[in-house]
């Protein structure tokens, strides 16, 4: 199953709702429908939204038991492209500089 990148709120009202609480007291109202909103969005919630798109109602959806089976500590996926390319561009700048160090100490040596 594909790994889906979700914020520290989101996988926050994840688990709430998996456990099967609704509208916690404890939390912020706004950012607990925006963080709904957003996991209806990627499949893993359904929510039920009345006419002033106030949410009455918020269960975890199969694909969302599913996901959270497979990835129980909500962990996003590693970006293997940024990290590989960040390390190709950081040693060519280390060689760079050490090609400059050589030339350098060639001509004046």
């Amino acid at each position: 199953m594909k790994q889906i990148k979700l914020s520290k709120q989101e996988k926050q009202v994840l688990r709430l709702i998996s456990s099967g609480i609704v509208c916690p007291n404890t939390y912020p109202h706004h950012i607990f429908i925006s963080c709904v909103d957003s996991l209806e969005r990627l499949g893993l919630v359904k929510g039920l939204w009345n006419e002033g798109h106030e949410l009455e109602d918020a269960r975890i959806t199969k694909y969302g038991k599913i996901y959270f089976a497979t990835n129980p500590n909500l962990r996003n996926p590693i970006d293997w492209k940024w990290i590989i390319t960040t390390i190709i561009a950081v040693a060519s700048a280390i060689f760079g500089a050490m090609a400059l160090f050589v030339a350098c100490s060639i001509k004046y040596g």
